[in-house]
């Protein structure tokens, strides 16, 4: 499965703060990206499975133990927040 630029971007966001759940302002805040491209972004189904989180509301999403895998995958390890080291352990 290929992710975008803006859905790598994302993960890697989500990625570097596995314990909270993050707004689309929050994320946009890492990413570069506006809020409303990050929710587009995340109603994707090439999301289904990657992330978890409500659309509704202030909307908050948090990245998933399969997003977490993709993201060490050789296409997308770049993406990697770089402080994130046990993520890229089994990498190496």
């Amino acid at each position: 499965m290929a992710l975008t630029e803006n859905q790598a971007k994302i993960l890697a966001a989500l990625a570097g703060e596995p314990d909270r759940k993050l707004t689309a302002w929050q994320l946009g805040q890492r990413t570069g990206l506006t809020a409303p491209a990050i929710r587009d972004e995340l109603h994707g189904p090439l999301y289904d499975g990657f992330v978890t989180g409500s659309p509704y509301g202030p909307g908050r999403w948090q990245i998933t133990a399969e997003g977490r895998a993709l993201l060490r995958t050789r296409p997308y390890r770049e993406n990697l927040p770089p402080h994130d080291t046990t993520m890229r352990q089994g990498d190496r």
